[in-house]
This record gives C-alpha cells, structure tokens and sequence, in this order.
C-alpha cells in the first residue's frame, strides 16, 4: 500500500520538474541561437586587434614595404610606423563591424529568423 500511494505523487513531482527544465531551455535557446548584436562586434574587435599587431610586427621586418604597399588602398593615412598600426585597428574594426553585420544577417536569414 505503501508502494501504490507514493508513486503518482513522484511522477506529479517529476512531471513539475521536466516542465521546469523544459522552459529553461527554451527560455536561453532562443538568446543561444541567434546572431544579433554580439556577432558585429566579436568580429570587429578580432579583425582590429588582429590587424593592429600583424601591422606592429611587419613594421618591424625590414622588408615590410611590399605590404605596406598592398595595405594602403584599404586604409587611408596608413603609415609605416605605430600610428599606421593604429590606422590600420580602426578601418579593420570598421571594416570587420560590416562583416559581422553581414554574417549575421545571412546567418539568421538562412536559419529563419
């Protein structure tokens, strides 16, 4: 008797908690799922500090002028020195800004969102 009159209430119990479980994730898988806002930005401080220390460390070659002369076009007032470094973070951030707002966009245009 003892048997028979505990188990609807452990599977009442149960029922609560996979419920309870069940609206966790659904609450943080629709903030998981999605690229918005953070994607941008994630991208535009990757390709700015990435370019900012691959510009400081080709400066430091002593034949560095070929890319200095590749980068130029992409960046206006690019240098051969630490402000060109500097230059060269910001137009990457910018530009690594758009791309992620574009990734982003594609991504969740594909996924349905």
């Amino acid at each position: 008797m003892i048997g028979r009159s505990d188990g609807p209430d452990i599977f009442r119990e149960y029922e609560k908690e996979e419920k309870k479980r069940q609206y966790q994730i659904r609450k943080w898988a629709k903030y998981a799922l999605k690229c918005e806002g953070i994607c941008p930005v994630t991208t535009a401080i990757l390709f700015g500090t990435g370019s900012f220390f691959i510009t400081f460390f080709v400066s430091l070659s002593p034949t560095a002028r070929d890319f200095f002369e590749f980068m130029v076009p992409f960046h206006p007032g690019y240098t051969y020195a630490l402000p060109g470094a500097l230059i060269s973070a910001f137009w990457m951030f910018i530009y690594g800004h758009a791309l992620g707002a574009l990734f982003a966009f594609i991504y969740n245009s594909i996924k349905g969102e």
